[in-house]
């Protein structure tokens, strides 16, 4: 949460301390508000690493069709050459199927 929208939040639960009702307005509403903070920031997260991890599938597919071995192919995405192998096995048993 920023700064600003912190001290905003202390300075509304001071005005809101008044009665029983609006302290538990105020906390309703600020737990909701980082919740949803939360939440976006861990789909933030995820949806990077499925990124990346495509990304790097697409790197092992079209290198391999177009001649990259598996140790270049490794070296570029990360994943060991067993991991490489395995995927481009899997690429080429989805290839023939599809045929």
């Amino acid at each position: 949460m920023k700064d600003e929208r912190l001290m905003e939040a202390f300075e509304a639960w001071d005005e809101l301390s008044a009665t029983p009702e609006m302290r538990m307005a105020y906390t309703s509403r600020l737990k909701t508000i980082l919740d949803v903070e939360s939440k976006m920031r861990y789909a933030m997260t995820k949806g990077k690493e499925e990124g990346i991890i495509e990304a790097n599938k697409n790197i092992i597919f079209n290198g391999y069709r177009n001649g990259l071995d598996v140790t270049t192919l490794s070296m570029l995405t990360g994943y060991s050459e067993k991991d490489v192998q395995e995927m481009i096995q899997s690429f080429q048993r989805e290839y023939n199927k599809n045929d």
